[in-house]
């Protein structure tokens, strides 16, 4: 029987932290429970995942707990490796060391060669960072060097095992002065692998100057092969380098609802990248809902938002308006009143990272600007674990109702019944006692239906 969790305070070294919860004692949860504090080890090795593990900062903290790698004489060079299941939540990531910064936050990937019993990542493992922030990852001598990335996957070397993931998932999350690729997940190429995961999720997140792509990911060259399905919605970009978006090869990518702002050429030895602002491949793959300003390019500005290999971009969901931020300059991304954001994503809430914005209105009923048609949005997150919204319109008032059903036909709940003026409305729906899988929901309103599906992912 395992254990719940520990309490770890900063000033204990946290690679003992993690030892004690990896051996007889079998924790599942590590509680930093330091408002602010350096959570580190001045170990010669990365901090290592070994086994399944939630580490977490304690609720209500006035500041978010802080994890570095204080060893400044080894070469290491990341925070965390990653072998096994895990969950961070609600703790900064800082590469911030005064003598030799790092180049790593955190690494998917096989432990040291020299390591006995040497650890390798588990295949299906995964990742969850909820309510994280990355920041300052640049590698020694950066101004003359590549590298430094928040969240990366490894190459396994020669015989060793491949490196293949389950689900994982980058949510609520900032990441602020990366020295390359923020997310980079394109070894897949190098070696004989399907594809490098099963689940790519990253949305409602913000990144604020990023060298080269925000997000870099490969599937394999066989078109044949299932690949991840990848999901990349509700992203603030601002002043990081042209290019934000390269997901090459990947059948059903859904790039959406996304602000990109004030772009920089990437530096010298990434000027190859100054040629669009995003890129998806493969049949089924979309880019829509998508707002750029002040971008720099070296390719016509026609071509800023790219598709190709039968992917297919909507054109008339890409935007170039002001989305009229707060104070960019104080990373404050608020979208004001009147935003033209608003109500323009896929999702019929507003474009970009929604932390930024007002949910009252995101989706408000007004008679002055009416719906021009009865109409049922994508529920926003999709997947969702446990909460979602739906939105829908009315052209006008009527006896609506919202229901809820599995895939053998059976009503799971009854979201909406009863009259609605006509106006956009949005329903909620936790479904924290409800199995994991794929659900219907349908909206009936004048004799009409209309009905879409989300998933439950827990």
């Amino acid at each position: 029987m395992r254990a719940s969790r520990i309490d770890v305070e900063a000033i204990y070294d946290f690679k003992l932290a993690l030892d004690y919860a990896f051996g007889p004692a079998n924790i599942d949860t590590i509680m930093l429970v330091t408002s602010g504090g350096i959570y580190t080890t001045s170990d010669t090795v990365y901090m290592q995942i070994k086994k399944p593990i939630v580490i977490m900062a304690q609720p209500g903290l006035a500041e978010k707990p802080i994890f570095r790698h204080s060893d400044i004489d080894s070469s290491v060079l990341e925070i965390f490796r990653i072998h096994d299941d895990v969950t961070f939540e609600g703790v900064v990531f800082d590469g911030y060391n005064a003598v030799r910064p790092l180049k790593y936050a955190l690494r998917v990937g096989h432990g040291p060669a020299d390591q006995f019993p040497r650890i390798f990542a588990r295949e299906g493992l995964n990742v969850h960072i909820k309510d994280c922030e990355f920041r300052n990852i640049f590698p020694p001598n950066w101004e003359n060097s590549v590298g430094g990335s928040a969240f990366y996957f490894l190459r396994p070397g020669s015989g060793e095992p491949v490196i293949k993931a389950g689900n994982i998932i980058i949510e609520d999350c900032i990441f602020r002065n990366i020295g390359d690729e923020a997310i980079r997940m394109a070894e897949t190429e190098k070696y004989s692998v399907e594809r490098v995961c099963d689940t790519l999720i990253v949305r409602n997140c913000t990144f604020k100057n990023v060298m080269a792509e925000c997000i870099r990911f490969y599937a394999d060259t066989d078109t044949g092969t299932t690949d991840a399905y990848v999901l990349l919605e509700h992203l603030t970009i601002d002043s990081s380098a042209t290019r934000v978006a390269f997901i090459k090869n990947n059948q059903g990518t859904q790039f959406r609802d996304i602000i990109v702002t004030n772009a920089h050429l990437p530096k010298p030895y990434r000027q190859e990248r100054a040629d669009y602002v995003v890129q998806v491949q493969q049949r089924g793959s979309l880019i829509s809902h998508i707002d750029t300003l002040n971008m720099v390019f070296t390719i016509p500005y026609s071509e800023r938002i790219s598709a190709s290999k039968g992917a297919e971009v909507d054109s008339l969901t890409v935007y170039g308006f002001d989305p009229l931020y707060e104070n960019p300059l104080s990373f404050n991304y608020t979208l004001r009143a009147g935003s033209p954001a608003y109500g323009r994503a896929y999702s019929g809430l507003a474009l970009g990272d929604l932390r930024w914005a007002d949910p009252g209105a995101a989706a408000i009923d007004d008679e002055n600007d009416l719906p021009r048609e009865f109409s049922l949005q994508q529920n926003y997150p999709n997947p969702f674990n446990p909460s979602t919204k739906i939105v829908y319109s009315l052209k006008k008032a009527s006896d609506v109702r919202l229901e809820v059903y599995n895939l053998t036909g059976r009503k799971i709940v009854e979201l909406v019944s009863g009259r609605k003026n006509a106006g956009t409305h949005i329903a909620k729906w936790n479904a924290f006692n409800i199995a994991s899988g794929v659900y219907f929901y349908k909206l009936s309103a004048n004799g009409r239906e209309l009905v879409r599906k989300m998933v439950l992912m827990k």
